[in-house]
């Protein structure tokens, strides 16, 4: 697809993106102020559904394990762009909060809401990162189930690895004795990858729902095992899409990095 082409597409997916979010708008604040936590996944669910109808991109979802409506849980996946959380929202139960960068709070008009609706990280700031657990624990206590996404950010801009996850997720997930469902998303970046210049191209997108990660019984001394386990199911998940797929394992129990094929 050329360049001109690719423009013209991303104006066209941009349009798709904007006019149901403004149509949708006033019921995300109705849903907010009246805690109607379902209705807010729902509104998500439809948004991301218009959007991937009318920007005409085939998604399809392989199932190994079908995630309960009334059951909480904490999702993760890679993240290699900006498609991962408009997936997420049709992947994940109706009762949901996502946790993202504090700078998505300063978007127009979706940063107010994204502040209100779902929990923004500083990811530098350790005291900032603490509330956020805590703002974590507290929704989960409410029923509704987690996505984050546990690389920390995009850190891979074209999918060759997998970076290495960090601790938060892990931690919610075994203080509230939760499972962890990993989810694998291969194509995203292929179709909008997080190189600024936000021309999506033509793809068809996929998302592979592994089976759950079980943390009853466990305690934070099982927390990098936890962690282990849930990059595994990613990784190999990935790895059937990319054979070459370098892997990033945890070092000592810390975030540092070995790769190795």
């Amino acid at each position: 697809m050329t360049t001109l082409l690719r423009r013209i597409y991303s104006i066209w997916c941009l349009l798709w993106f904007l006019i149901p979010f403004v149509c949708l708008y006033p019921l995300f604040w109705l849903a907010y102020y009246s805690r109607a936590y379902a209705l807010i996944g729902y509104l998500n669910r439809f948004w991301a559904w218009c959007f991937l109808r009318g920007s005409g991109l085939p998604f399809e979802v392989h199932y190994h394990f079908h995630p309960s409506s009334r059951a909480v849980y904490v999702l993760c996946s890679n993240h290699n762009s900006y498609l991962d959380i408009v997936l997420m929202g049709l992947i994940a139960p109706p009762r949901h909060v996502f946790v993202g960068k504090d700078s998505l709070s300063r978007i127009p008009l979706f940063g107010r809401m994204f502040a209100k609706l779902h929990i923004p990280v500083k990811r530098e700031s350790t005291t900032a990162s603490y509330k956020a657990l805590l703002h974590m624990r507290k929704a989960a206590q409410q029923g509704r189930s987690i996505i984050i996404f546990p690389e920390g950010g995009i850190r891979v801009h074209e999918l060759d690895r997998l970076a290495p996850f960090k601790d938060g997720a892990f931690k919610v997930a075994i203080d509230l004795q939760i499972p962890i469902i990993p989810i694998a998303f291969p194509y995203n970046w292929k179709v909008l990858p997080d190189d600024h210049r936000f021309l999506p191209r033509y793809h068809r997108l996929e998302a592979v729902v592994l089976p759950p990660v079980q943390t009853k019984g466990c305690t934070e001394q099982d927390l990098e095992h936890i962690k282990q386990r849930t990059y595994d199911a990613i990784y190999q998940a990935l790895k059937a899409y990319y054979p070459d797929l370098k892997y990033c394992a945890p070092s000592n129990g810390r975030n540092s990095v070995a790769l190795r094929k």
